[in-house]
């Protein structure tokens, strides 16, 4: 027996194409795969966000307690009559070399000394200055005349007495974070492309490979081919016995199992594992297709019949039928019992016949007495 591969054993069904398994599982993993390298670069565009955050916040943090543990920044604000004059400028200073958005710097009565705005020195913050007055340390994203900015607010204490006389408020505008956080999107970009690109090539590698062994059927073809077979294999009275080139069972009907009695779980195990006779395991293994071969099992007595598969000139196992001899010889008996009654039909029509010819030929002489 030899099939071609890319043959169906059953047809394909016309009026309607369908889509081969192959490609319904491509266009399944394409999809999947690129919902998921989507949702990873989400995630990892957020996550770099955080820390270019985090990277800004203690950036700010930093600078502000610098400029705070400056001995300049407390003795203007103890023993100079205007602060701002000396802050101002010093301000603008570390303004321009860190790249922050301001450095400002408020007295203990919540007066700013100094500000990127000149028109601004003088003036109380729009936001509380009570809690860093206190001591406290802050960080975070607010919105001030600046617009939405990440700031840090350290105290600056007097190192006489060590109370607490001002504060350093730094900050950067939330546009300039966002703006780096986006520095890393070409990247993420780049990433996701080649991890789809070598998704994209695995799942078309495979699903050729799935193709070579489904021999490009459509899931609708693979089910209709395994309920015939499940159908006609179940049917035939006689035994049938598959098996693969390493000659363990892959199929075996309902006669077949009665037949051999074998297992529940015959399935993918060889004949000498199921602990057949040898001489059925070598009509499993070796027998010929050219004629039946006879096998004792047991009480009964097996015609057995074995044809090789090849797919592509390539051996993948065999066929193999099973028949109980037990019926063929009462089939035999039947027939010679048939064969005997019609002949004694046809004597004692013959004999019938002669009598009506001989009673014919003596009317036609007279002789009715």
């Amino acid at each position: 027996m030899t099939v071609k591969e890319g043959s169906t054993a059953g047809g394909r069904r016309s009026g309607r194409r369908v889509a081969p398994l192959t490609r319904e599982l491509f266009l399944s993993v394409t999809v999947l795969l690129t919902f998921a390298v989507l949702i990873v670069s989400a995630f990892w565009a957020v996550a770099q966000y955080r820390d270019v955050r985090d990277h800004y916040e203690h950036r700010a943090l930093a600078v502000a307690e610098s400029v705070a543990a400056m001995p300049t920044v407390a003795e203007a604000l103890t023993q100079e009559p205007d602060p701002s004059e000396v802050l101002a400028p010093l301000a603008e200073t570390l303004r321009t070399a860190s790249g922050t958005e301001y450095v400002v710097v408020v007295d203990a009565e919540g007066i700013r000394q100094s500000h990127p705005d000149p028109s601004a020195i003088g003036q109380r913050p729009v936001l509380d200055p009570a809690p860093v007055l206190e001591g406290e340390t802050w960080t975070g994203v607010e919105h001030g005349p600046a617009g939405m900015t990440l700031r840090a607010r350290v105290p600056v204490t007097d190192p006489q007495t060590e109370e607490v006389i001002g504060y350093v408020s730094v900050g950067f505008l939330a546009s300039q974070v966002a703006g780096a956080s986006w520095e890393a999107v070409p990247l993420i970009f780049a990433s996701a492309l080649c991890v789809l690109g070598v998704g994209v090539l695995g799942a078309l590698v495979i699903s050729r490979r799935i193709r070579r062994k489904t021999h490009g059927l459509a899931p609708e073809e693979i089910t209709a081919l395994l309920d015939a077979r499940e159908a006609v294999f179940h049917a035939i009275g006689e035994g049938v016995v598959a098996t693969d080139g390493a000659g363990r069972l892959t199929l075996a009907n309902r006669a077949a199992q009665r037949l051999l009695d074998l297992p529940a779980d015959h399935l993918q195990r060889t004949a000498a594992e199921l602990d057949l006779p040898p001489s059925l395991q070598r009509v499993l293994v070796e027998g010929s297709a050219e004629h039946d071969e006879v096998v004792s099992f047991g009480s009964r007595v097996l015609i057995c019949r074995r044809r090789p598969v090849r797919i592509d000139d390539r051996q993948s196992g065999s066929v193999v039928t099973v028949r109980d001899q037990t019926e063929v010889a009462q089939l035999s008996r039947r027939l010679d019992g048939a064969h005997t009654v019609t002949q004694g039909l046809r004597a004692q029509r013959h004999e019938f016949a002669n009598r009506l010819h001989t009673l014919s030929g003596m009317l036609d002489l007279g002789a009715v007495d």
